[in-house]
């Protein structure tokens, strides 16, 4: 089976081992994130206040490292995992379980940005945001 994809979409799969090429994908899939916001219709607080800190800029993530691994669960082996802290703008938001949700969101986000699933994000810490 053959999948054709773009060229940015190329670039980004053979540089994704970078930090910086990894924190392009997060915040594409970010992006991807916010405007199906726009779409929901019924929200948690917390998808709701993440939704709204990501648009405002007041919520941010920040790629920290990107770790490859090997498994024989996949076809070619070999996938990537992106490790992240997550900065929230209100206290609340420090102690909540939807995260673990919102990483498997962004890892499908990533997952149809390149047309396959090698990159799974972990929210290795939640900080408060420095004003």
């Amino acid at each position: 089976m053959k999948i054709i994809i773009t060229e940015s979409q190329y670039n980004l799969l053979l540089e994704t081992k970078s930090i910086n090429s990894a924190q392009t994908l997060v915040d594409m899939a970010v992006d991807d994130y916010i405007e199906s916001c726009d779409r929901m219709k019924a929200f948690q607080n917390i998808q709701l206040a993440l939704c709204k800190g990501l648009k405002r800029g007041t919520v941010k993530l920040e790629v920290t490292n990107v770790e490859k691994k090997e498994n024989e669960n996949f076809e070619d082996k070999t996938y990537f995992v992106i490790h992240l802290i997550l900065y929230v703008d209100q206290e609340w938001m420090l102690e909540n379980s939807y995260y673990e949700r919102f990483e498997t969101t962004l890892a499908l986000k990533i997952e149809n940005l390149l047309g396959m699933l090698k990159y799974f994000c972990y929210i290795d810490k939640i900080k408060m945001i420095e004003e």
